[in-house]
């Protein structure tokens, strides 16, 4: 480095912070460019440095675009603190369609500043504009397809190195989808990732839009069968009877197609798999809420056996008894309101019947003065003046008071 560019170099932050002291911001912002040419690391990562902080105050977009491109070539983890500044500009449209393009010659870094902008705007600013949540969600699924193709077998092995890279992105879209500050459109990412090895966010997505039924068949069709029942027996309503539907009705249908191929071997596996997951989803949760024995003693076939210690015996005792307790406990929960019902009434009958003699011997508890004609007050039991009652801070005046005339 020659003494030029070593005067240039030790001088220039004072000619920089002299010159923005005095309002001179682009030139400023010039000899801060200038500087981030300089081969010291150290100079260019304090150069980009108070760039950024310069920026961030600013409300020009062309010259924050016009600074801010030679920082993110320069120092791309600098650049993107620009994002957290409190600055009004740039806008969402004008940065991802406007600015980002331009960078055509570093795919990799538009990307990295593209998916830094949305994660500061989305999950740390919580802006208002839904394209921009749906944005950031798509640019996940598109980061992940792009590490492992959509319809890729999930059991391809891969380097440590890359399948660390894959969980990172899975495990950022996953808290994506999960964070409350998110407004994503769940129906344009399902399009997204549907039919894809993403198979648990595309489930938690059919919940999230209440489409429990289609998550229920999804798990089913993976042969998901535990993650299915959970999902079922975890939220609000008949999700486990409607479960034992799918269940019965796909066994139906290898049973009706087995009947004219009966040398399938596939329908034969189906049935017996369908059918072992029904016997497992009534022994597991008999007593669930979810459960409805009615609809599950409907649809059961008729030629079942019904052996002593069969499952299905075993799920009529079990589903029977807690019915009968169910019952029981509702009954017993009424007598008690009843008779807390009639409790009170007691109460209120005797504090009606209540009275209060006042002759003119009766002294006020207070003040100790007799009566007379005036005003008086219970609470609860002694007697006051209406007089006595209103000095006295202390008294409850919500209690009874009668005015006699």
């Amino acid at each position: 480095m020659c003494i030029r560019d070593r005067l240039k170099n030790k001088h220039g932050p004072i000619v920089a912070r002299f010159l923005e002291r005095f309002g001179k911001i682009r030139e400023s912002l010039d000899v801060w460019r200038n500087l981030g040419l300089s081969p010291d690391r150290t100079i260019v990562e304090e150069a980009a440095t108070e760039t950024v902080r310069i920026l961030g105050s600013m409300k020009d977009t062309q010259m924050i675009f016009d600074n801010f491109r030679w920082i993110a070539q320069a120092s791309p983890d600098v650049a993107v603190t620009l994002f957290s500044q409190p600055l009004e500009a740039p806008a969402p449209d004008s940065f991802i369609n406007g600015f980002l393009p331009t960078i055509k010659d570093n795919p990799s870094l538009a990307n990295f500043l593209r998916e830094n902008y949305l994660e500061t705007m989305v999950l740390a600013k919580g802006i208002d504009d839904e394209r921009w949540h749906s944005t950031l969600g798509i640019h996940y699924i598109e980061t992940l397809f792009r590490l492992r193709p959509a319809n890729s077998d999930m059991t391809l092995i891969v380097s440590d190195s890359h399948f660390a890279q894959i969980q990172a992105y899975l495990n950022k879209f996953r808290k994506f989808l999960r964070h409350p500050l998110t407004k994503y459109r769940g129906r344009t990412l399902l399009e997204k990732i549907s039919n894809s090895w993403l198979l648990a966010e595309e489930v938690f997505l059919y919940g999230k839009e209440g489409e429990h039924l289609s998550a229920l068949r999804k798990l089913i069709k993976h042969r998901e069968f535990r993650m299915a029942e959970e999902y079922a027996a975890e939220r609000p309503g008949k999700l486990l009877t409607d479960l034992f539907k799918i269940y019965m009705d796909v066994y139906r249908e290898a049973r009706r197609k087995l009947s004219e191929r009966p040398k399938d071997e596939k329908l034969a596996q189906a049935m017996l798999i369908f059918s072992n997951q029904i016997e497992e989803l009534l022994r597991k949760y008999a007593t669930h809420p979810s459960l409805d024995s009615l609809v599950v003693l409907e649809l059961i076939p008729d030629d079942w056996i019904l052996e002593k210690d069969g499952f299905l015996m075993k799920y009529m005792l079990a589903a029977s008894d807690n019915s009968m307790s169910l019952k029981r406990n509702a009954q017993i929960s009424s007598t008690l309101s009843q008779m807390d019902i009639m409790e009170v009434d007691a109460r209120l009958a005797k504090s009606k019947q209540a009275t209060v003699r006042v002759t003119f011997d009766k002294v006020c508890d207070f003040c100790m003065k007799k009566i007379g004609e005036k005003a008086f007050l219970i609470y609860p039991c002694l007697l006051y003046t209406s007089d006595a009652a209103d000095d006295l801070l202390c008294v409850d005046l919500g209690g009874r008071r009668i005015i006699k005339k």
